[in-house]
């Protein structure tokens, strides 16, 4: 007769329910969601990003001319929130309808990339995000300038007294 510990026991009850309910024991995050219009969204699906949760909820969001900023907003929270997905892809189009949201957002996983749509080639510009670094260094330089100015200053006009 094999004995077996109970840290044996535990591992087999583990693994018989993850076996079970995989989705629900540490899911990693290994999903690609996408925002975007039709286009971008059924290449993307073709390409075998597809994927429901067990809710039937899909990894996707299709954004057309006439869909307002709050569902877009909404789709790309609730796409951050769940633990399943490790990129959020974004087209410029509909980026451009939550550029606040993504201006805040700062969490690493999931990563969020701004694509170009259908529309046509993206701009040479600087994505949302690497502007935004940029003009906090330029801000950073401002203030380290104004207070070196200012040391100076108060040096100044101690060593004349």
């Amino acid at each position: 007769m094999e004995y077996k510990d109970a840290t044996d026991v535990e591992e087999e009850e583990n693994s018989d329910y993850s076996k079970e309910h995989p989705s629900k024991v540490h899911p990693s995050p290994e999903l690609i969601a996408v925002i975007g219009d039709e286009e971008t969204c059924v290449g993307f699906i073709l390409a075998g990003t597809g994927q429901l949760d067990e809710w039937d909820k899909p990894n996707y969001h299709i954004v057309g001319p006439h869909t307002d900023d709050y569902e877009v907003e909404l789709a790309f929270q609730s796409f951050v929130d769940r633990k399943d997905v490790a990129i959020v892809l974004i087209t410029k189009e509909a980026a451009e309808k939550i550029a606040y949201t993504l201006k805040r957002y700062k969490k690493i996983i999931p990563a969020t990339l701004v694509i170009p749509g259908h529309n046509g080639p993206y701009d040479v510009d600087l994505p949302l995000i690497v502007a935004d670094i940029q003009k906090r260094k330029e801000m950073a330089l401002t203030n380290n300038r104004r207070s070196s100015s200012s040391s100076v200053n108060s040096f100044r006009s101690s060593t004349s007294s």
